[in-house]
């Protein structure tokens, strides 16, 4: 599975993404990714940052979320963002 991430930077002090800090759970257990590009970078207030993962998953119909840092969570599947 390949995820495109975007993220803005809301607040003044910008923003650092870190691809190590996200994973996917909803698969029995947590996975992380196999390959990122680019693995950090960093955002001003009010620009964005673009990053790839790419996870292995199962061949199967299931419920996955997009686990990041200080707890935020995004389904990837029919349902909307979770609460943690």
């Amino acid at each position: 599975m390949c995820i495109l991430l975007e993220l803005t930077a809301a607040d003044a002090a910008g923003l650092s993404l870190d691809a190590a800090d996200y994973s996917l759970s909803g698969i029995g257990s947590r996975a992380t990714s196999l390959w990122v590009d680019p693995s950090q970078q960093a955002a001003a207030a009010g620009t964005s940052v673009l990053a790839t993962l790419v996870f292995e998953i199962p061949n199967r119909d299931i419920a996955l979320v997009l686990d990041g840092p200080q707890g935020a969570r995004l389904s990837l599947s029919t349902g909307h963002h979770t609460a943690s």
